[in-house]
């Protein structure tokens, strides 16, 4: 029995003598499991807090569409104030159009649809900035109508291209017919309003 009560005593104090060791140790040892564990769980829960945050997030963005439609918008308002010669006007026009743009594709920048099993819209730009849009640009800038015609028109067919390639084909652009936007006044010696 005193055997039993001497090795009792010894376990307690081996533990005692092993809890505060570890204490000393800082976040070494069991403390150190014991503050991992703790980090994990915090961890893990700043991670669904995140993601939390982000679905959040999501649901304030909207559509590829949404972006499309004011590129559309601003695209047909350019071909308004060039046909009007109001080139000044124009060149704000292309500027929106590009940035409307670049708008779509961080919003989605590859796009998961057939024909392709993926299709990246930020090269289809990038491949589109260097090669149509400098060419819109120097039309404007040179005030030349009929260049700016058949800039505007390749600039249409770079757009359809990467309509066919999200196999969307069916969004075919075209020149407009009429000028934009009633309530902007496309001529560029309007006086009124002031």
């Amino acid at each position: 029995m005193r055997r039993n009560a001497v090795f009792v005593v010894a376990v307690t104090c081996a533990l005692l003598a092993l809890v505060t060791w570890n204490r000393g140790r800082g976040s070494s040892g069991l403390g150190a499991s014991l503050a991992a564990e703790k980090a994990d769980g915090a961890l893990k829960e700043s991670v669904a807090n995140l993601q939390g945050e982000v679905n959040a997030l999501r649901k304030l963005v909207p559509e590829q569409s949404v972006a499309m439609l004011a590129v559309a918008q601003q695209f047909t308002n350019l071909w308004s104030a060039a046909k009007t010669k109001n080139w000044p006007l124009a060149q704000f026009f292309v500027e929106e159009t590009e940035e409307g743009i670049e708008w779509a594709v961080r919003i989605q920048p590859v796009r998961r649809e057939p024909p392709a099993d993926e299709v990246n819209l930020a090269a289809i730009y990038d491949s589109l900035s260097v090669s149509v849009f400098p060419e819109l640009k120097a039309s404007i800038a040179a005030h030349d109508s009929d260049r700016f015609a058949r800039a505007y028109q390749n600039t249409l067919q770079g757009c359809y291209a990467c309509h066919k390639a999200i196999g969307k084909q069916y969004l075919r652009p075209k020149v407009p017919a009429d000028l934009a936007t009633p309530v902007l006044n496309f001529d560029p010696q309007a006086t009124w309003p002031q």
